[in-house]
């Protein structure tokens, strides 16, 4: 199933570090999928991030490419070509696709674990900034937080193979996005503390009520009047015996 966003949604490339921890890329998607933002890849980031699947989580082949091909089939519009040949000065060469990859989709975001080889001034020229996934979320957290507080919430129900809890999911995210986390789960906190009470209260009512009709009941309910048995069978009348309850065909075809 794939998912159509509008170009006027703000725009972010996700490296392939933030791809590849399963509950984090899994929320940055499903944040994306509620049009939070628009997320942007490109071929080499998607090929370096089924390469670390393999080579350094221990994924199967197979499943790294199952997943690669399920993220391009839901964002049809994430994949981003014509990435040029001009060079940033990047510290590190490698990751100059990376901002080739923000320039040519027009994206002012690059969510990347390595924040530290995208220098702010080189970023800046290009009307670029590198966020960590913690403060990235921290932003969209102050746009909509009820809105995310759905979105985890689905993301933790449509874990089934295996099941995992919320505190599951917190512990895997707060290892990439602890102040995040943090806000997460001081807000679920204190929802709970406000509809706890409610629902104590609702609790006690309804015990209470339950007792009140069983104390008002008990002389009138049909299991404390005394009820006369009836018997299970006609009586037959036995040739040895006298009246038994019963008889067998046997012994009623003698009679």
């Amino acid at each position: 199933m794939s998912v159509l966003l509008r170009r006027s949604q703000p725009s972010a490339v996700l490296d392939a570090n933030v791809l590849v921890p399963a509950a984090l890329c899994d929320a940055l998607l499903r944040l994306a999928a509620d049009g939070f933002f628009r997320p942007c890849w490109s071929k080499h980031i998607l090929a370096e991030t089924e390469r670390t699947l393999v080579t350094q989580i221990g994924i199967p082949s197979r499943k790294a490419r199952r997943r690669i091909a399920s993220m391009n089939a839901a964002f049809p519009d994430a994949s981003v070509s014509n990435l040029g040949t001009s060079t940033f000065g990047l510290p590190d060469p490698d990751d100059e696709h990376v901002l080739a990859a923000a320039v040519a989709s027009q994206s002012r975001v690059i969510v990347t674990l390595n924040h530290r080889d995208f220098p702010a001034g080189i970023c800046a020229a290009e009307g670029v900034a590198a966020l960590t996934p913690d403060d990235f979320l921290l932003r969209l957290w102050h746009s909509d937080h009820v809105r995310i507080h759905s979105v985890i919430y689905a993301q933790v129900g449509a874990l089934r193979a295996p099941s995992q809890s919320l505190s599951t999911v917190l512990r895997a995210l707060q290892l990439h996005a602890p102040m995040f986390v943090q806000q997460l789960a001081e807000s679920i906190a204190n929802d709970l503390a406000v509809v706890l009470p409610d629902l104590k209260r609702d609790d006690l009512s309804r015990s209470a009520t339950r007792k009140w009709q069983c104390a008002t009941q008990l002389r009138f309910h049909p299991r404390h009047m005394p009820v006369r048995r009836r018997r299970r069978g006609p009586r037959r009348r036995s040739w040895r015996c006298g009246w038994r309850r019963g008889a067998p065909a046997r012994r009623r075809a003698r009679l």
